[in-house]
Order: structure tokens, then C-alpha cells, then sequence
């Protein structure tokens, strides 16, 4: 009776300190965005959600220089809030890079936005702050019809865990890193252009940490 008490309490701690399926796995997942638009100072009380181009720099166009940045955001519903995020890469479809400024290859950034905003109703004028840097990334002159890719955890400035645990959303801006020097433009394809694979996408590799191993103490094992 005592070896037959002891192998069904075995067997129990064996069942529940065993993982379960998907948990030290890695997993890959590719997020569109749940939004995004563009906005400018030459037209600062337009809407420009339903264009298919991200734009961010200082360019000129309709007879005037425009001032340009871009908002993305993206939904982390399909990841678990205790997921340990591996890599964080997003990526935008960069179709001219008209650039003809001193110094050349400027840096296009990606920053953290805090604030909510809805892409049916943001303009220059009422755009919401940003945050902290994320990512930064060189663009050189004559840049066409090619993807480029920003990790966000490069820096480790951002707290995805808190993101994971709260609203479920990563908000972010692409804009030039110097918004003085003219002739300095990026244009990227946004999420209404009717080719997919030239839509943005942001690329989470994560991985969920196993629970807890219970114990069973010594003591109900030998005991009997």
C-alpha cells in the first residue's frame, strides 16, 4: 500500500511539473497595424488616413515646404502578457528616399507614443506627443523600392512588458531625426496600399517563461 501511495504521488508530481505545450517555445508573430497616418505642416488641419504613403522629413510640394511625420500603431492582443519578447523588428516598405541634403544618409527615427490617437481624426495640429527614442536608422540618397527594418529592443528602451499587461497596443512615430534640414524625405508605403508585401508589419519573436514548479515535500513520500 505504502509503494502504490508513493507512485500515484510520483506520478502527480511528475504531471504537474511537466510543462505545458507552447510554454520555453519560441514563437514568431507578424503584426499589421491596427492604424496609421500621416500628417504636415503644409496642410496642418488635414486628415491623410487614407493615403497609401508614410512620409517623414522636410520636402517641397503645392508650392510649399511641408514639415511630414508618421504614426503607426499596433495591436498585441495575440500575445501572451508574460511573454518574454526575443526580438521586436518593424519594418516599412521605403519606396523613394528623396534626399539631398548636407550631411547626406540621414537618420530616420522611430519613437514611443504614449498618447492615444485615432487615425481618422489626427492632423499636424492635433497630434499627440512622443516619447522616448527606439530605434534609429540611416537612410542613404536614392533609396528605392526596399524594406527597412528597426529593432526596438536595440536600446532597451522599451517596456513591452508594460504594454503587454495594459492596453494591449504599441504606438509609435517615424519621423527625421533632424527636422531642419530641407530636401530630407522618406516615403513609405502604409497599410492601405493594395500591394500587401509592401505594407508595414511589426515582427515579435518571444518566448513564455515556464510556471512554476510545485514541490511535494519529502516528508508524503516517505511517510506511510
Amino acid at each position: 500500500m505504502k509503494k502504490l501511495f508513493m507512485s500515484t504521488l510520483v506520478m502527480l508530481f511528475v504531471l504537474v511539473t511537466t510543462s505545458g505545450p507552447g510554454f520555453g517555445e519560441k514563437v514568431t508573430v507578424t503584426l499589421l497595424p491596427g492604424g496609421d497616418a500621416m500628417v504636415g505642416t503644409a496642410y496642418p488641419n488635414l486628415n491623410a488616413m487614407s493615403g497609401t504613403t508614410l512620409s517623414a522629413g522636410i520636402g517641397y510640394g503645392y508650392g510649399k515646404w511641408s514639415t511630414t511625420r508618421s504614426y503607426l500603431k499596433f495591436y498585441l492582443n495575440s500575445i501572451p502578457a508574460n511573454a518574454t519578447f526575443l526580438s521586436a523588428t518593424l519594418s516599412l516598405f521605403c519606396w523613394s528616399s528623396d534626399i539631398n541634403s548636407t550631411p547626406p544618409d540621414p537618420n530616420f527615427d522611430i519613437h514611443y507614443v504614449s498618447n492615444a490617437w485615432d487615425e481618422w481624426v489626427i492632423t499636424w495640429n492635433n497630434q499627440p506627443g512622443f516619447d522616448q527614442l527606439l530605434a534609429r536608422l540611416a537612410i542613404p540618397n536614392g533609396t528605392f523600392n526596399v524594406r527597412k527594418n528597426w529593432d526596438l529592443l536595440a536600446d532597451h528602451s522599451w517596456d513591452y512588458a508594460a504594454d503587454l499587461q495594459g492596453g494591449k497596443v504599441l504606438s509609435v512615430l517615424l519621423k527625421v531625426a533632424d527636422e531642419t534640414i530641407k530636401n530630407n524625405v522618406g516615403q513609405f508605403e502604409s497599410r492601405e496600399h493594395p500591394t500587401p508585401d509592401w505594407r508595414p508589419y511589426l515582427r515579435i519573436e518571444y518566448e513564455v517563461p515556464d510556471p512554476p514548479r510545485p514541490t511535494v515535500p519529502l516528508g508524503l513520500l516517505l511517510d506511510g
